[in-house]
């Protein structure tokens, strides 16, 4: 990746010294974890919310629905949600293939009105039928496809079928709160569990599967090329491997993508590896910017020969130069760390993002990110350990032309 194609997540950049989890021992209510991070003048309110699985006019439905959902309900109109909020900052949306991220950001003190915002767009979006028509997106990005790990196709929109899906998804069993910054001990916690109103349990399982299609998919302004792996386990474990190898394939000048698909081959002006979820499973990706001619079977043929050649013929000084580019961003914050969580935008250094990325991980896998422990793991992979999984994930992945 080069420098400034800001579309990767940043580590930790601060310490929470004290963290406290609630089991959700008030089933009525989604589950709330406090971390207590000294010295912050605003406090951090992060929703990790766990996805089913969705068909592709589903995720568009969910997508507009969340950038509806945020701007009133009927408890706050536009204005209180402004006023809610920090100065200067906006809800937080993402949707990933496993999870949405619902965040904000509050003076220090004002995580009462934080959670109190959070809880009603949750459970009690308007959906009005202005907002929906003003907030309807079509997805045009170029490199959407290769970020998201998951399909989208256009589809009728309307207060009916947003908040029957909203209602389906928003269920206490699938959402986990993280509130971070300067407060007293199990404040926010106290603070959340008085709020048992409003929340579905018994909407169906089964979510509504269809929706009058507006029109056929998009096509892309761009051919984007994507070499993806096989599914594969992300574990505390096999976290460092993957990311070393993305340092190596697709990181930044003289990777191993850059050097074969854009200086020897002149195929591509933007290359890049990394790690993200899909509705499969985890996977690994290669993917370029092309043209027309690029795509062609030969070519991509003759693109993977190379980049086979290459990856065999690494030396000591590549790999080393792939653990610095580790460190840089596990130890020094530099924006270019691989992993995407489906969403195609970078994350900083700010507390509601780093929060997210620490609650994710805990959310979903029951572990923290622990850069330390990471960066530790990847300077002892050897280089043809290095080598024998660059050539597998090579050998093996499946071509898709976006």
């Amino acid at each position: 990746m080069e420098p400034h194609q800001r579309c990767c997540a940043v580590i930790p950049a601060f310490v929470f010294f004290t963290q406290i989890t609630v089991s959700n021992q008030v089933s009525s209510v989604p589950e709330i974890r406090e971390y207590a991070v000294p010295g912050r003048d605003s406090v951090a309110i992060e929703a990790v919310v766990k996805l089913p699985d969705l068909n592709s006019s589903q995720r568009y439905v969910l997508a507009q629905a969340m950038q509806v959902a945020v701007q009133m309900t009927p408890e706050f109109g536009n204005r209180d949600v402004l006023h809610v909020q920090k100065t200067g900052t906006r809800f937080r949306l993402y949707m990933a293939a496993d999870h949405v991220r619902i965040g904000l950001t509050v003076d220090k003190g004002d995580f009462g009105p934080g959670l109190s915002l959070l809880h009603s767009v949750l459970t009690e979006p308007s959906f009005l039928a202005d907002t929906i028509k003003a907030r309807r997106s079509r997805m045009t990005s170029p490199w959407g496809p290769a970020y998201r790990g998951f399909d989208l196709q256009e589809a009728e929109l309307n207060h009916d079928t947003m908040a029957a899906l909203w209602q389906g998804i928003m269920r206490p069993k699938n959402i986990s709160v993280a509130v971070a910054g300067t407060f007293r001990g199990n404040a926010p916690t106290e603070k959340w569990r008085s709020m048992q109103t409003g929340w579905v349990y018994d909407a169906p399982n089964q979510l509504p599967l269809s929706y009058p299609l507006l029109a056929k998919p998009l096509p892309n302004p761009l051919p984007i090329i994507v070499y993806d792996s096989k599914p594969i386990t992300v574990t505390r474990a096999s976290l460092a491997s993957y990311l070393l190898a993305a340092n190596a394939l697709g990181v930044g000048k003289e990777s191993v993508q850059w050097l074969v698909a854009r200086e020897a081959m002149n195929l591509s002006y933007r290359q890049e590896a990394f790690l993200l979820p899909t509705v499969q499973g985890w996977r690994f990706r290669m993917a370029y910017a092309t043209d027309e001619a690029g795509t062609k079977a030969e070519v991509l043929a003759e693109l993977r020969t190379k980049l086979r050649a290459k990856c065999e013929s690494l030396t000591q000084a590549d790999l080393n130069h792939a653990v610095g580019i580790g460190s840089g961003y596990l130890a020094y914050q530099m924006p270019t760390l691989p992993l995407l969580l489906g969403i195609g935008e970078s994350l900083s250094n700010d507390l509601n993002d780093q929060t997210y990325l620490r609650h994710y991980w805990r959310t979903m896998y029951g572990f923290d990110w622990d850069a330390e422990s990471i960066l530790l793991q990847m300077k002892g992979i050897t280089l043809p350990e290095m080598k024998k999984l660059l050539i597998q994930l090579i050998d093996e992945s499946d071509v898709r032309i976006y």
